[in-house]
């Protein structure tokens, strides 16, 4: 892979990743004997984000999970070559992961092993788990950032994939990182939020809880004014303890995080968090009850285009929406496919074209895009140039 890929979640066939495979090979081969019944390997299949498609169908959606949205452009390759045989596309969902769909059941078991090969899970993609956790698409590439936040979200990731606590909790968790006061991955509708931030030249984080949408949608409140950096796992590891612990099971739907901050009432649920982050002896916080403005200013110029974008004939208000701004003069460049569904052929040429002309890492985002890092000045014209020439693009995005 890319010399960039130490920032990718879980390397090619590590035993973190691997075991899981394993698991769910045994469990598939006892439920194929008979030796399992098919509501415990329901729960099983679930839990490694196997989804049984609408009856009368017998074939599987699976849910890769893209911690944060970042992949290798390998990983996409990999992805297209499983949705090639069906003929189905690819589908980047709200929450950054990757579906395909129309999988064989006797396939699931080759595909989660090629997908482990290349550093790709799907443990923990359905369930009452800690779900994929989401990032900002800039995140650790952010001209604005106060630090660089990949390294602790990747540590959140791994610490709990695979969890026997957080893989029972009442229902599903939602976290999401953003890596400025930008918020670009909607920290506040997330069951937890954290925003990175610097106190006193300390890097940090701003934590938020209770977010939520669907039928009930609700603004998370602010928990935290500012987490050490070295002390946000422990903190929403204690967050999530403590939801596993009174979070309303027989009442499944109110058993989300924002249930149980309502019941407790802000104070009363910071309270809580508090006593219990204290008594592990963890690094002290600051709490937004002392703070008068829970939101910052957000002194960001507007995003304004390279100047290798002049003379290249596109519509400015189209290339602003699809070429961001990163560090060390480099750009990101947004691919974007109704509904967030592309298909095999659009996937290899989009891995093609992150490997020829940025870094090989590729971002998907909530807005259900595909994003390519790292371009320069040098190569943006000619990504550009490939951009608009059809098919995989016939026409720009409105």
């Amino acid at each position: 892979m890319n010399h960039t890929a130490h920032r990718l979640a879980f390397l090619p066939g590590e035993p973190l990743i691997h075991q899981a495979v394993t698991a769910y090979q045994n469990i598939l081969a006892d439920y194929q004997r008979g030796h399992l019944d098919a509501a415990h390997f329901r729960v099983a299949r679930i839990q490694m984000g196997i989804h049984l498609q609408r009856s009368p169908s017998t074939r599987y959606m699976v849910r890769v999970k893209t911690p944060y949205g970042l992949l290798a452009a390998e990983q996409l390759r990999t992805l297209a070559q499983w949705a090639s045989p069906s003929l189905a596309d690819l589908h980047i969902t709200t929450r950054q992961a990757i579906e395909l769909h129309d999988v064989l059941p006797d396939h699931t078991a080759e595909l989660l092993e090629q997908l482990s090969a290349v550093g790709l899970t799907t443990r923990d993609a359905g369930g009452n788990s800690v779900r994929n956790v989401v990032g900002c698409p800039l995140l650790g590439t952010c001209p604005w950032q106060p630090f660089d936040a990949v390294p602790t979200t990747r540590c959140l990731v791994r610490t709990f994939l695979g969890s026997a606590a957080t893989e029972a909790l009442p229902r599903k968790i939602k976290i999401a990182v953003s890596g400025c006061s930008r918020d670009c991955a909607a920290t506040r509708l997330q069951d937890i939020g954290a925003v990175a931030t610097r106190h006193h030249g300390v890097p940090g984080f701003r934590v938020y809880v209770g977010g939520g949408i669907g039928a009930t949608p609700n603004v998370g409140f602010p928990l935290a004014a500012f987490v050490p950096e070295s002390a946000l796992v422990p903190f929403i590891e204690t967050i999530v303890a403590l939801f596993h612990h009174w979070g309303p099971r027989p009442q499944r739907h109110r058993a989300r995080l924002k249930w149980l901050v309502a019941e407790k009432g802000e104070e009363g649920f910071r309270q809580m968090v508090q006593a219990s982050y204290d008594a592990a002896s963890h690094p002290p916080v600051d709490w937004f009850r002392d703070t008068p403005s829970p939101v910052p200013p957000r002194p960001f110029p507007p995003r304004a285009l390279p100047p290798w974008a002049e003379g290249l004939g596109m519509d400015p208000v189209w290339a602003q929406r699809r070429l961001w701004p990163e560090q060390e003069g480099r750009w990101a460049v947004a691919l974007t496919w109704p509904g967030g569904s592309l298909t095999p052929p659009q996937a290899r040429l989009a891995a093609e074209w992150a490997d020829l002309y940025g870094n090989g890492l590729l971002s998907t985002t909530t807005t259900q895009q595909l994003v390519i890092h790292g371009v320069s000045a040098a190569q943006g014209p000619a990504l550009i140039a490939s951009l608009l020439r059809p098919p995989v693009n016939s026409k720009p995005p409105p």
